[in-house]
């Protein structure tokens, strides 16, 4: 029996339950990634769900408010980039929370387009773009970008979360009109100049009111001497457009002396680049952001063995320590959070960033988690 099938006649002969679901999970378990190349294969030849299925699905459950597909690949006759699909009219008027999970290894994936055309309106969008491998042995493996989605397929979201800026480029499938809240874990070097006049566009419209950015070697910030210098970076990144931004989020790597040992007397190093970055971007944000969290993850590896040794990291915190302290009067800064994951001792952890801070602290703001 094909994939979602047996879901269906399930909700057919069940009436008095289907109106009383509100969360649906569509999940496929591989083990290993020659099942997710076995899958791919299957589902280019037929075998895979169907479309048309879970439209029949989502038709008996109207009440539905998340919706959650994993590990999927709809079969390939059925996309709604086909003209006999791209015609049919949403099923759903609104998901609260659509979250996305693609086949991994399939960069060619459209199941997100395929999904909205199920759906006019979404509330939150969380889209985990597939694995990026530059290099694979499978020939059957190829890179190209996704196709553009259909004009009618381009939604008002509210709330985005990615995990790759990769998913909504080149071909936005996001009006950027409606969009208050923009997160994403990984920016790439390559999508670099793409992001930047996405967030233009984002920032010229009605006005992002919450945003989230990596700080590290993934990002387009200079690491290890990749990439253009920060005045660069700045001018391309002009978070100032931002006007009516609320929360700013910033992930970025740490690191202690010793990885094994954490003394109660050590600091924490961030990179320097990354660190007179944010020290920029505070100089520039508007007088409307009232809460700054700062999600520091620690590196298994002592600063000693980093490229650049100590003289790349920053253990005197003292320039952006006075920068937040400053905003707490002067432009109403309510809420400076730290985030500590991954360190040998969470409470001396926390502790160091108190001492790096004593400002901040003293103003009331500084929280710690």
């Amino acid at each position: 029996m094909p994939l979602l099938q047996d879901l269906l006649d399930f909700l057919d002969a069940t009436p008095s339950i289907r109106k009383f679901i509100r969360v649906l999970s569509l999940k496929i378990i591989l083990t290993n990634p020659l099942d997710t190349l076995v899958a791919r294969g299957e589902v280019d030849q037929g075998k895979g769900p169907q479309l048309n299925t879970l439209r029949s699905i989502l038709r008996l459950t109207s009440r539905l408010q998340f919706l959650d597909v994993y590990n999927f690949r709809f079969a390939r006759q059925f996309a709604p980039l086909d003209s006999s699909a791209a015609t049919h009219s949403p099923t759903l008027e609104h998901l609260h929370h659509l979250r996305v999970d693609p086949l991994q290894f399939d960069l060619n994936s459209n199941l997100l387009h395929q999904l909205l055309s199920l759906v006019a309106t979404v509330g939150t969008l969380t889209f985990n773009t597939p694995i990026r491998i530059r290099q694979m042995s499978q020939p059957t493996v190829s890179f190209s970008p996704p196709l553009p989605p259909p004009p009618a397929i381009v939604k008002r979201i509210r709330q985005l979360y990615v995990n790759n800026t990769y998913a909504i480029r080149p071909h936005s499938i996001i009006d950027p009109a409606h969009l208050e809240s923009f997160h994403t874990r990984e920016l790439q070097w390559e999508d670099f100049p793409w992001f930047s006049d996405f967030l233009q566009t984002v920032g010229s419209a009605v006005g992002l009111k919450h945003l989230g950015l990596p700080v590290h070697s993934n990002s387009p910030w200079p690491h290890f001497g990749l990439g253009p210098d920060q005045d660069t970076c700045l001018r391309l990144l002009d978070l100032s457009v931002f006007e009516k931004l609320e929360t700013l989020s910033l992930s970025l790597p740490a690191w202690t002396p010793t990885p094994r040992v954490m003394n109660p007397d050590d600091p924490l190093g961030v990179y320097a680049s990354g660190y007179d970055f944010i020290v920029r971007v505070l100089s520039i944000m508007s007088d409307t952001l009232q809460s700054i969290t700062f999600r520091l993850t620690c590196s298994a590896l002592p600063w000693r063995f980093e490229r650049g040794g100590a003289h790349n990291m920053r253990t005197d915190w003292s320039q952006l320590d006075r920068a937040l302290a400053e905003r707490v009067p002067m432009r109403g800064l309510k809420t400076v959070r730290f985030v500590l994951s991954n360190f040998l001792d969470d409470a001396i952890a926390r502790e160091a960033v108190k001492r790096s801070m004593p400002l901040t602290n003293a103003a009331g703001v500084l929280q710690r988690a």
